[in-house]
């Protein structure tokens, strides 16, 4: 219990009994008190009836619903309940978080591809492994070193497009 709350409830007392020059001082009410507590059951009641942005505060709804502390709020059960239903039902159709598999599969197919060609180039040069290993991990500036070292269109490398390279256009396709 707070100093001032602790005072407050003193002095109720000793107006309420007569005691000594209590009733000089202004009356403790008890309204005062609690004017805190309810701003903050008002703002708790506002963030339930407030759109959900994600599961989590959907979560965290429900748990106020359920708490001991939800008869005090300025809501009804009902009116939340409907508030998590409709949280429930936008985010099923809105998910925050999507696993694109399609992009991804693409993503691995594409790769796929450029690794191929590399190999491919390889064997057509009579280039070392440990030459094209570095490239097969398909990082941009490695793959500009490797088109410029070896001549290798960039077009034709990650799209298949054009010739291979000027400098050796027995090898175009």
């Amino acid at each position: 219990m707070g100093c001032k709350r602790a005072t407050a409830h003193r002095l109720e007392i000793a107006q309420r009994y007569g005691i000594a020059d209590s009733a000089s001082f202004p009356p403790a009410e008890n309204e005062n008190r609690f004017g805190l507590v309810d701003k903050w059951r008002e703002a708790v009641a506002k963030l339930l009836l407030t759109p959900a942005p994600d599961t989590r505060a959907v979560t965290w709804k429900r748990q106020q619903l359920s708490s001991r502390g939800f008869p005090y709020l300025p809501v009804s059960k009902e009116r939340v309940q409907r508030v998590i239903d409709e949280d429930d039902a936008f985010l099923k159709a809105h998910p925050t978080r999507r696993s694109n598999s399609e992009a991804m599969a693409r993503s691995r197919e594409f790769k796929e591809v450029v690794r191929q060609r590399i190999r491919e180039l390889a064997a057509s040069r009579n280039l070392p492994d440990d030459e094209i290993k570095s490239v097969l991990r398909l990082k941009h500036q490695e793959i500009g070193e490797f088109a410029v070292k070896h001549s290798v269109s960039l077009a034709w490398l990650l799209e298949g497009a054009g010739p291979i390279s000027k400098k050796y256009p027995e090898c175009d396709q």
